[in-house]
């Protein structure tokens, strides 16, 4: 038994390099640091055109454009969460006006799934169509993005406002 134990924490240990802890990031539209997204001094300007599994995305307040969320699918959710005074991941460089008003991004599209997009307020009766931390502007007729339009259950939208 003591052999399995070993070779067994030996296989996790080495065996699935792969594997790897979930990381955070930050973005915050005009951002000029080194752009590496660890902390709100290096913030990258806009999301990177690839995300990875299970790290977490912080968007500070501002205009940012479009995007396709076309990630691979592995089981592993991506979370893109709006940055607030009580929720912003590192507090190197972060000040409180990065997340007192909302992120507005042009038209969202998903061609994959498992996605979390969480505007961090907003919502409930009376607050339906305001007070959101993400908004998704856009004005064409067509193609207009809906949170009922997202793959359930493989995605998740919380206080967003579109229009």
């Amino acid at each position: 038994m003591k052999k399995f134990s070993i070779l067994l924490a030996l296989v996790i240990l080495y065996g699935a390099p792969g594997l790897s802890a979930a990381a955070t990031y930050h973005i915050r539209a005009g951002a000029k640091g080194n752009m590496s997204g660890n902390d709100w001094i290096n913030a990258m300007p806009q999301l990177p055109a690839t995300l990875v599994r299970g790290n977490t995305y912080y968007i500070a307040d501002g205009s940012y454009p479009g995007y396709t969320f076309d990630d691979p699918q592995n089981g592993a959710w991506i979370y893109v969460k709006k940055a607030t005074a009580g929720n912003h991941g590192t507090p190197a460089g972060w000040q409180n006006a990065f997340g007192d008003g909302k992120a507005v991004f042009g038209p969202l599209k998903f061609t994959t799934g498992y996605y979390e997009i969480d505007g961090a307020s907003g919502g409930g009766p009376g607050k339906w169509t305001t007070g959101h931390g993400i908004k998704v502007q856009y004005t064409a007729a067509s193609n207009m993005w809906s949170s009922r339009s997202l793959p359930a259950p493989h995605a998740k939208a919380r206080t967003l406002s579109t229009g």
